[in-house]
């Protein structure tokens, strides 16, 4: 360890980045078994045991078009669970539209295109073009692993991410977590003990 840099560090941050789940936790130097873990995923966060239960998911929900993240962890799998039904729904109910005539028939079907474009519109905007990652940590068993030219595939196939590429934007979504939870804790006075004007570079990652 940077002994200098510990000599200025107020925080240590732990991450596990897990193939199925990852999570964080965060303690005093000087009080390594008093840690508290980094909880306010969104999406669901329900595991089948207790030792899992309070992690989230490691996928990664990405814009090709803005090229930035949607979402990540559970929130990225059900955002885009919600985003593939919703445009296969639409997709539907407009071949349905040019099978019609009855003008009855056809104003029920657009009635429901537009409810439907309107459940949409709450959740994404009009350029998202997401596609997900999840489960690549076991790519990393390969012998080029780490090599810049080690991709990974979208689960529909559609798009390739270098390794590397995932876990950078992987990491930084969990510290943008870990963050946000540090300082909601101190706000609810659940940090009584942790430094109240943290900032980054006082944190050992």
């Amino acid at each position: 360890l940077n002994m200098a840099a510990m000599a200025d560090t107020k925080q240590i941050v732990s991450i596990d980045f897990g193939s199925f789940g990852s999570q964080a936790t965060f303690c005093l130097p000087n009080n390594p078994s008093n840690y508290l873990i980094c909880n306010g995923w969104g999406g669901m966060t329900s595991c089948p045991d207790d030792s899992t239960k309070k992690k989230t998911l490691t996928a990664l929900l990405w814009n090709k078009k803005t090229e930035t993240v949607k979402a990540f962890g559970f929130e990225a799998y059900q955002l885009y669970a919600q985003y593939v039904g919703w445009k296969n729904d639409i997709k539907t109910l407009q071949v349905d539209l040019t099978k019609f005539k009855e003008a009855k028939k056809l104003k029920k079907i657009q009635k429901g295109i537009d409810k439907k474009q309107g459940d949409f519109a709450k959740l994404f905007d009009d350029d998202d073009d997401l596609v997900y990652f999840e489960h690549f940590k076991p790519h990393l068993m390969g012998t080029d692993a780490l090599m810049k030219d080690k991709y990974v595939q979208s689960t529909d196939g559609s798009t390739q991410m270098s390794i590397l590429r995932l876990f950078e934007l992987s990491l930084i979504e969990i510290k943008k977590q870990v963050m946000k939870e540090a300082d909601r804790m101190r706000k609810d006075d659940k940090l009584d003990a942790f430094p109240t004007d943290l900032k980054e570079d006082q944190i050992l990652w």
